[in-house]
């Protein structure tokens, strides 16, 4: 485990000075993406690297008008994107990973 944990604070600074080499990423089934700071307000769908059977990209949080009990209030939303390759993957069985996805971080944040 501790093996685990170094090599993966290693592949994440990499990846944070975007040193990141075709080994590093290869291998891999699923892929997160921050849009945030390419898109300001924007939502996009990442576009799902070769091999990989799903994606979850999520852009920047926006301040938005929300409805709460009944009225309308200032609220936050973080805009996310489920991509998947259907010939792997249940369309149903990736709805519910996407509601446990939603699930959680409303979870944190609220």
């Amino acid at each position: 485990i501790r093996e685990m944990a170094f090599e993966l604070d290693e592949l994440a600074a990499r990846s944070r000075a975007q040193k990141l080499s075709s080994i590093d990423v290869k291998g891999g089934s699923f892929a997160i993406s921050n849009m945030g700071r390419t898109m300001k307000g924007g939502q996009g769908a990442g576009i799902l690297p070769l091999g990989y059977s799903g994606m979850v990209a999520c852009g920047s949080v926006i301040d938005v008008p929300v409805v709460d009990d009944g009225k309308v209030v200032p609220g936050k939303v973080l805009p996310l994107t489920l991509t998947f390759d259907h010939r792997v993957v249940n369309g149903i069985a990736a709805w519910r990973f996407y509601a446990d996805v939603v699930k959680g971080i409303e979870e944190i944040v609220v």
